[in-house]
């Protein structure tokens, strides 16, 4: 599992990630990337912890996964680069940065019908550093209840 993203309004809840991590770990080794936004997040002794010491330890952690569970995020461009299966939880982000090969390993949610989603258009070169959705902050990410991201990994992992 690596929850992290460089930008915050991109990260579904650390908290939902660590409970995802909880529930699996109950019957599969789980894997926890820290990065300093995660370090923080209340995991079980069952799941253990990693912090890559270089691009090249967490290329190898990655090859030995079998599935990847993150939000869109440069690791998980490797990891789908590296043909794993995976789950990511996508928020604003445009359908161009999604997994790119392999997507039939690939499940991505996103939020079926949100206006503002995504929030960040290519075409006009904008830079997006946090939510324009002033009435319902992050909705698109917190759609996502920790119950249907634990079943899209089992799903995943099953297939």
């Amino acid at each position: 599992i690596h929850a992290g993203s460089n930008q915050a309004f991109t990260r579904w809840p650390l908290e939902r990630f660590a409970d995802v991590a909880a529930r699996l770990a109950r019957d599969a080794e789980v894997i926890w990337v820290d990065r300093a936004e995660t370090a923080a997040a209340p995991l079980p002794p069952t799941v253990q912890r990693h912090t890559p010491a270089s691009l090249r330890d967490l290329i190898s952690l990655l090859a030995s996964a079998d599935l990847f569970l993150g939000n869109n995020s440069g690791p998980m461009h490797l990891a789908n680069a590296l043909a794993l299966r995976g789950v990511v939880v996508t928020g604003p982000t445009d359908r161009g940065w999604d997994p790119y090969w392999f997507r039939e390993r690939w499940t991505v949610l996103r939020h079926p019908t949100l206006p503002c989603v995504p929030c960040e258009w290519k075409e006009q070169f904008r830079l997006i550093r946090d939510c324009a959705l002033t009435t319902d902050r992050l909705a698109c990410l917190r759609h996502w209840t920790v119950d249907a991201v634990e079943t899209a990994c089992r799903r995943a992992l099953a297939g």
